[in-house]
């Protein structure tokens, strides 16, 4: 009923002459147990029904040796296992789009961090730069308070670089590795 085909048709017929799959996938499903230990097997198959329509059946199949231990027949259950499938692709398709959303706020917070914070700290540290030139002595508070600006511009830009590679946007993945390699190095 499942596969729209008679029992008369299944009992004792070979599933890939009998179903529309792919043989590869039955030989190699069946290669499987014939070469393994353990005597069942399990695999997943993408079927096409009469009517066209797709399902994803899994295909337990058990060895039937003789007493030399060679498989002589296979005994196998098909389960219907088409929801699953739907929902692991639909989990799939979730899980890239999340995944782009995140890019997106990376992208966003490091494009932030780089024209807006960057932006204040340098205008900053040109006003702590400014002011020291107009002493004829610098404080040592304000050369204090220089080198935490410097620092911070330096963390605010590699906080920026980490979030979201610029190169990779401009040049590419490969180029982002190979950036991202030299700095690590």
């Amino acid at each position: 009923r499942l596969l729209g085909i008679k029992r008369a048709q299944l009992i004792g017929a070979l599933l890939s002459r009998v179903l529309a799959i792919e043989a590869r996938d039955m030989l190699t499903h069946y290669l499987s147990c014939i070469k393994t230990a353990n005597d069942i097997c399990t695999c997943d198959l993408a079927v096409t029904q009469a009517d066209g329509a797709r399902l994803w059946l899994q295909l337990e199949s058990a060895a039937v040796r003789d007493e030399h231990g060679i498989a002589t027949q296979y005994r196998s259950v098909l389960s219907n296992i088409t929801a699953r499938k739907e929902t692991e692709q639909l989990q799939r398709q979730l899980a890239r789009k999340i995944l782009t959303v995140q890019e997106h706020e990376r992208r966003h917070l490091a494009r932030e961090l780089h024209d807006e914070v960057m932006q204040t700290l340098t205008a900053l540290q040109i006003n702590l730069d400014l002011l020291a030139h107009d002493q004829p002595t610098v404080p040592e508070g304000l050369k204090s308070s220089m080198a935490l600006v410097d620092d911070l511009i330096d963390q605010v830009r590699t906080l920026s670089l980490e979030l979201r590679p610029t190169v990779l946007d401009e040049l590419g993945l490969a180029a982002a590795l190979e950036w991202y390699c030299r700095e690590q190095a």
